[in-house]
């Protein structure tokens, strides 16, 4: 496609959840695909991977640089999950490997929100990346407390369904973000993902922030 379009690209990055059995096979992929895209684009493209929280306590990729992604660190499938886009003790839990983590990172922040759909019985239904207001007649939604709600039944055939609405908060942003780089130092910040819908949650001075 770049070579069809004359597209020139200088980097290519791979998001990979690798774990302990995926390990040997995503990095074997690595080793390979640098010197077959330096022999397809005749010349040097630098390789970076995204970098789960989980994958701190494993050795690190032969790639430049990582991008520590620094959210989806809860089990959203799980009714007693508060947030699981990001929780400040979700990340506290690795960041003792980011001492001795031997790559360069980014660090990757959410920015996003979505909402947990959950049955009459707390089972997971679906994840929707719209917002709840505009998902469902507000008629019939009732706010339980913090970001739960319960959707009353329209029709006879209908149960009650469950919401919870994850906004993540500039305090938990930053908190994160400092957590993070007062083990590893400054590092270049990546915010996910960028579009003025999302954005619109914070004001200008937070926004600054979480590039400080």
């Amino acid at each position: 496609m770049c070579k069809k379009n004359n597209i020139s690209i200088n980097e290519v990055q791979f998001d990979c959840d690798w774990t302990e059995s995926t390990h040997d096979a995503y990095f074997q992929f690595i080793k390979a695909i640098r010197p077959a895209l330096k022999e397809y684009f005749k010349k040097d493209i630098a390789i970076s991977s995204t970098i789960r929280l989980h994958q701190l306590a494993q050795e690190p990729p032969a790639v430049d640089y990582g991008v520590l992604m620094c959210y989806n660190t809860g089990n959203f499938k799980d009714f007693k999950t508060e947030n699981s886009i990001l929780d400040v003790k979700d990340v506290e839990k690795y960041t003792k490997y980011l001492k001795k983590y031997a790559l360069p990172l980014k660090l990757a922040l959410p920015d996003f929100s979505w909402d947990v759909e959950f049955d009459g019985n707390h089972q997971f239904v679906r994840l929707n990346r719209g917002d709840y207001g505009e998902l469902y007649d507000s008629t019939n939604l009732k706010h339980l407390k913090g970001n739960m709600y319960a959707v009353s039944p329209v029709g006879e055939e209908e149960t009650t369904k469950y919401i919870r609405h994850e906004v993540v908060s500039a305090e938990t942003i930053l908190k994160s973000k400092a957590l993070v780089e007062k083990l590893y130092g400054n590092m270049p910040i990546v915010l996910y993902h960028l579009d003025n819908k999302q954005l619109s949650k914070y004001s200008d001075d937070e926004i600054k922030a979480f590039f400080d």
